[in-house]
């Protein structure tokens, strides 16, 4: 990611555009995240209006309405994974984070109409840099992780679907995926 060396740039210089253009980047990056996970809930379906869609809060919702369930999917497969041969974690997206960070990045990189409480203020450009380096963190951590859509089976379909009503709770899950395996 691009981000990650300008902001490692920012490091060494102290040199402030840096962080715009980092903004700029991680923008660009959370857009192409989320569209990544739009793509793997529409199972590779994409229509016109999906392929318009460009801000984090559009993907998000997008993401969201397609799959109401993204969320707890994901969590079902951090249970599952360590199970199946995977060496790499599975990570979940803070998705309210990415779209909050999306829009807040936005602020920042138009024309400021107040020079001293923008750009001549050293809280201005503090903010900026505490969210971009929060949210470089967190796409770090995520793009360390696999992407991958999974189809379950009836039997994985009915777990699921146990876990998604709040029948199990996420320890329950673990605890049935260990129980599961050790017999096999």
């Amino acid at each position: 990611m691009r981000c990650v060396s300008l902001i490692e740039q920012f490091d060494m210089t102290s040199e402030r555009p840096l962080l715009l253009y980092a903004a700029l980047e991680l923008r660009f990056t959370i857009e192409r995240t989320l569209f990544e996970y739009l793509v793997l809930v529409k199972n590779l379906e994409m229509s016109k209006n999906i392929e318009k869609l460009y801000s984090a809060k559009d993907l998000k919702n997008a993401i969201l309405h397609a799959d109401p369930q993204f969320p707890r999917k994901l969590e079902f497969m951090i249970a599952f994974a360590p199970h199946i041969s995977s060496t790499a974690e599975i990570r979940k997206p803070d998705l309210g984070l990415l779209s909050q960070t999306y829009g807040f990045l936005g602020s920042y990189l138009h024309a400021p109409k107040k020079p001293e409480v923008t750009w001549e203020s050293p809280k201005w450009w503090s903010e900026l840099e505490k969210r971009i380096r929060k949210a470089v963190q967190h796409l770090v951590d995520l793009h360390s992780g696999p992407f991958a859509h999974i189809d379950l089976n009836k039997e994985g379909t009915s777990l699921f679907l146990r876990y998604a009503s709040g029948e199990l709770s996420f320890k329950q899950l673990k605890q049935y995926f260990q129980d599961y395996f050790r017999k096999q």
